[in-house]
């Protein structure tokens, strides 16, 4: 099931989660934030960033699907640079 926790997931690991666009995910620690889980932008996306507050479990609670957290993106300058969901009070 996708809402199943993946013991992988957040390793960084291929098939994890990521896409053509995004690495697969992995979690981190942000002095100010605490814990976070990314993915970098490649091709295309390169110097983008996809940032969760936590240590997501799930990819469907990283991509933000109806009733869970989802991600914010930011451009290369650490600007909010897309679809995001406000998780991060806009720091």
């Amino acid at each position: 099931m996708a809402n199943q926790p993946n013991p992988n997931f957040g390793t960084g690991e291929p098939g994890t989660g990521g896409s053509q666009n995004f690495t697969p995910p992995v979690h981190g620690y942000m002095p100010g934030y605490g814990e976070v889980t990314a993915s970098f932008g490649q091709g295309p996306a390169e110097g983008q960033t996809l940032l969760a507050p936590g240590h997501v479990p799930t990819r469907s609670q990283f991509d933000g699907h109806p009733g869970h957290r989802g991600h914010e993106h930011f451009d290369p300058h650490g600007q909010n640079g897309g679809p995001n969901r406000g998780i991060f009070g806009g720091r």
